[in-house]
């Protein structure tokens, strides 16, 4: 007769004998989910997240900008996604110019292994019933004298009744002083992708005060009644920040191919991207 097989779960704490214990440290130092995942093996921990290949090792600590790789090296897109009670700003720049970083006295702020085509986001904006006038005089200042290459916005900005008449999102920011405004490409699917494979690489890299958006990041999950694919977002309705990432993202092949600065040089006959 065949006797029955007892199958125990095991847990990295019953293999101590044979793992350096600063291993230990660092997996106890990592948020709870990831911290059981690796140390108790609760792999469901990570069950419906979208953005499965983010971990510690995309957050950085937050590193000012000198002055010298301003617009030289550190190109910016702004991605804005309002809402009604809400809205949400992310800065992202790509690092195209890493030997005038090399050369730079603030070199030694920055991580280790950041090079040529990383993406750093190092600020976030996230204020609630605040009105556009305001939020705009404070991006101004968050801008922190870097030029912003454009900002991306959602592709089905409407027209709405505002306070300056019947306008749209990307109207109001051009007449308030952020140009050029730019529509940004709205594939979930393909955002995703990329988002993830840009994580797994070590491409993208959060500052970390940006702390709205690496929460979102983390405890996005998909909605297992909705369709295939489909997302479901916790906080989208209070802070916004993970669309704006979107659109910034989506935007990037445009920031590095220079098409924007063309644009408000006059070169293609428009003053805008809008």
């Amino acid at each position: 007769m065949n006797s029955p097989i007892l199958v125990l779960e095991s847990d990295a704490y019953d293999n101590r004998a044979n793992v350096p214990r600063e291993w230990f440290d660092a997996m106890e130092a990592l948020p709870e989910a990831e911290s059981r995942r690796f140390l108790h093996c609760c792999h469901d921990e990570f069950e419906g997240r979208v953005f499965t290949s983010f971990g510690e090792c995309n957050i950085c600590k937050q590193f000012p900008v000198p002055y010298a790789w301003r617009g030289v090296s550190w190109p910016t897109i702004r991605g804005f996604d309002p809402g009604v009670t809400g809205a949400g700003w992310i800065w992202v720049s790509a690092v195209t110019g890493i030997e005038i970083l090399r050369a730079s006295r603030g070199w030694a702020d920055l991580p280790d292994g950041m090079e040529n085509g990383h993406l750093v986001v190092w600020w976030e904006y996230q204020p609630r019933e605040v009105q556009i006038e305001s939020q705009v005089a404070k991006v101004k200042g968050w801008d922190r004298g870097i030029p912003i290459q454009f900002t991306g916005i959602d592709p089905s900005d409407a027209r709405q009744n505002t306070g300056r008449g019947l306008r749209t999102t990307g109207e109001l920011l051009e007449d308030l002083g952020l140009t050029p405004v730019t529509k940004a490409p709205n594939d979930e699917t393909a955002f995703i992708l990329l988002a993830n494979q840009d994580f797994a690489s070590g491409r993208a890299w959060i500052q970390d005060c940006c702390q709205n958006l690496i929460r979102q990041l983390r405890d996005e999950v998909y909605d297992s009644n909705a369709k295939p694919g489909a997302a479901k977002r916790k906080y989208a309705r209070q802070f916004h920040t993970l669309s704006a990432y979107k659109y910034a993202r989506m935007l990037e092949p445009e920031l590095l191919s220079g098409k924007q600065a063309e644009r408000r040089q006059g070169k293609t006959g428009s003053k805008t991207g809008y």
